[in-house]
């Protein structure tokens, strides 16, 4: 009886753990277009 159960849940946390490489997003776009003015708002926010 425990064996079923164990597989079942080593089932569970192998295909849970194969799932979250699957879970990645697009690169993001490295020339933001609103950095300039992000840097100006940091800037005044930091002083």
């Amino acid at each position: 009886m425990r064996q079923p159960r164990l597989a079942r849940a080593l089932a569970a946390a192998s295909l849970s753990v194969l799932a979250t490489g699957c879970a990645t997003g697009p690169q993001a776009n490295p020339q933001d277009p609103l950095e300039p003015m992000n840097r100006v708002i940091f800037k005044v926010n930091d002083t």
